[in-house]
């Protein structure tokens, strides 16, 4: 288990590939290490159809982190944030892949924050990356915004 070198805050990590893993690297090396990781549901992938976990489920339990995979967002998932620690710091979105809902991004003291691989507003959605390279962009970023119940939208 890595250390938490920011042991007052307590947050969750919401996220599903390979672009949320370079978040979770990097803010673990800031000293940043989530209490909990929500990540989609395994999946079967593949020509053999293989019952495949997501990188952020693979990563958290190498790093003996509690991974929770809710099928969708609803009442049962806001219960279970709700009752595993008494209050939650903030959340850190990267790459989820669900919209999350009002409900629990009311759930954290200091918001929920979203890490979007592009420079927003230019291109919201789900694939920023594809969107600015098939536009041939010479310069490209990153943007954290502190999320509100539209998608890719708040404060940056």
């Amino acid at each position: 288990m890595i250390k938490n070198m920011h042991s007052n805050y307590t947050f969750v990590f919401f996220g599903s590939d390979d672009f949320s893993i370079s978040i979770l690297d990097a803010l673990c090396k800031a000293g940043f290490v989530p209490s909990l990781v929500v990540a989609p549901p395994d999946r079967k992938q593949g020509r053999g159809m293989q019952l495949t976990a997501p990188a952020t489920k693979i990563w958290a339990e190498e790093h003996s982190i509690e991974v929770f995979q809710p099928e969708t967002l609803d009442d049962n998932a806001v219960s279970f944030l709700k009752e595993k620690i008494y209050t939650w710091d903030f959340f850190v979105v990267a790459s989820y892949g669900l919209i999350i809902p009002q409900t629990i991004l009311e759930i954290p003291t200091y918001g929920a924050l979203n890490v979007h691989p592009s420079l927003l507003p230019k291109y919201r959605g789900a694939t920023p990356v594809e969107s600015a390279m098939l536009a041939d962009d010479k310069e490209t970023g990153v943007t954290i915004m502190l999320m509100d119940n539209k998608m890719d939208h708040g404060p940056l």
